[in-house]
């Protein structure tokens, strides 16, 4: 099967997507996709290893060629540069929404593309909005479609070509433009490995960015003529970074929903597939109050991927954060779990160690054969007096069966993005979300998110 007509429907479709086309729903879940992953950007743009990277790449730019922003940062910045430190930016705080069918996070390989080349191009908020829906339909079909190998970071491969397509279509590319478009982005794609987030590397945070990154340069090569081989695409995606390319799944059913509604939003900033014991104890604790000296042991019963990391200790705070043990160790003594919790050193405290190791994680098939429609976990703390404490949970907060409700989306976006520009600038860009289909510049709303920027200045 040629590249082309592998692609041809799947572009199609998404060329055909505008706020005309899209359903109330879909349209209103779009805007919190993108207040989330803005909150997300903008909180994260203020991490070490962000901070010094945006200040070297903004360190010597002229005026002309430094003239884009990045959500949370001071700076200004090449198109290129801006694209990675906001996509860098969105990865740092493990806070990213995610769709349980693409095994990853096409949000944050798409919008921070989104957010710097709508600056470039002036575009409305109806564009901003059809281009993310568009990238994200296309994202999550390839990584459905391909059997991605394992051991592969879920940014990096099939992000690329979603984050170049949603900036094509920002650009008003045909459809036949963007078939051509995805094989050229395809030959970009790069093979991220996935312990470096498991284990704590910081580098994890950096594949984001170059997706993004690569979103934009691809966009920018074929309109410099730089084409790539019909089958870039195909064999990318069949051989070199998948062991196999379902074409059908490329297709979107007309009955289907919308990839973007089938989301999940984090309410902890947190590894995914850590969540669903977390909110196990959670039940647990509201309930019965957990005192860290009557714990004889906790036993978690959940999905593979979430029983993966044992209970060897975490490396860093990085690590931690995928480290189920260690979580629930953290919850019981803190009584919560949010960013200010993880800021804090709990790696070097005797009394989470030391309840991390009476944690017990065991492999459930029946949790394992329902995955990745459902993320599930059970959890049993044992007392020393022989009590025991359980909860199941089966749908887990965030997910499509249980959302966190739209006053949720705001609260967290407030908590993420007040912090980082303050509330006045914060509260300006959430009022502007319910309208933003019908802005006509979409650049000055997005300025919101720049610290120091004034009400009058927008």
């Amino acid at each position: 099967m040629s590249g082309t007509s592998l692609l041809n429907p799947l572009c199609r479709h998404i060329r055909g997507i505008t706020v005309k086309t899209l359903s109330p729903e879909t349209l209103e879940h779009a805007k919190l996709v993108l207040l989330d992953t803005a909150g997300v950007v903008t909180a994260g743009a203020s991490n070490p290893e962000v901070d010094a990277t945006a200040r070297g790449m903004a360190r010597g730019e002229t005026p002309l060629a430094g003239s884009f922003f990045s959500p949370g940062r001071p700076e200004s910045f090449s198109l290129l540069d801006a694209a990675f430190v906001a996509g860098m930016s969105s990865s740092t705080l493990e806070f990213e929404e995610g769709n349980p069918r693409a095994m990853g996070h096409p949000a944050v390989q798409v919008v921070p593309a989104l957010f710097t080349a709508a600056q470039e191009l002036d575009c409305s908020g109806g564009e901003l909005i059809s281009a993310l829906v568009g990238g994200y339909e296309a994202a999550c079909r390839v990584s459905r479609a391909a059997r991605m190998r394992k051991g592969l970071h879920p940014s990096g491969t099939w992000g690329v070509v979603g984050s170049a397509l949603a900036v094509g279509l920002l650009r008003g590319r045909s459809a036949r433009d963007l078939e051509d478009l995805a094989n050229l982005a395809a030959s970009y794609a790069f093979s991220p490995y996935v312990y470096n987030s498991f284990d704590g590397w910081n580098a994890a945070a950096t594949f984001a960015g170059l997706v993004n990154h690569l979103g934009i340069l691809a966009n920018t090569l074929f309109d410099s003529g730089v084409r790539a081989h019909p089958d870039a695409f195909e064999k990318t995606f069949s051989a070199f970074l998948s062991e196999g390319l379902d074409p059908g799944v490329l297709d979107p059913g007309q009955d289907e929903p919308p990839a973007i509604v089938q989301n999940y939003f984090k309410p902890y900033p947190t590894c995914r597939f850590t969540q669903p014991a977390m909110e196990a104890l959670r039940e647990i604790m509201e309930n019965h109050p957990v005192e860290p000296s009557l714990v004889e042991r906790i036993s978690v019963h959940s999905f593979a991927s979430a029983v993966h990391g044992g209970s060897g200790p975490p490396s860093n705070r990085e690590a931690l954060r995928f480290s189920i043990p260690y979580l629930l160790a953290v919850m019981i003594v803190n009584g919560t779990m949010d960013l200010e919790v993880l800021d804090r050193d709990f790696l070097g405290n005797p009394l989470v160690t030391e309840l991390a190791r009476k944690v017990e994680t065991t492999l459930d098939p029946e949790y394992e054969a329902r995955r990745p429609a459902k993320s599930q976990a059970r959890v049993e703390v044992i007392l020393k007096d022989g009590r025991a404490l359980s909860a199941e949970i089966l749908d887990c907060l965030g997910d499509v069966a249980n959302p966190l409700g739209r006053d949720d989306v705001f609260d967290k976006f407030m908590s993420l993005a007040g912090k980082a520009v303050g509330r006045e600038q914060a509260r300006a860009f959430l009022d502007g979300l319910p309208s933003l289909e019908k802005q006509a510049a979409v650049e000055p709303w997005l300025r919101c998110l720049v610290p120091g920027e004034k009400a009058h200045e927008r």
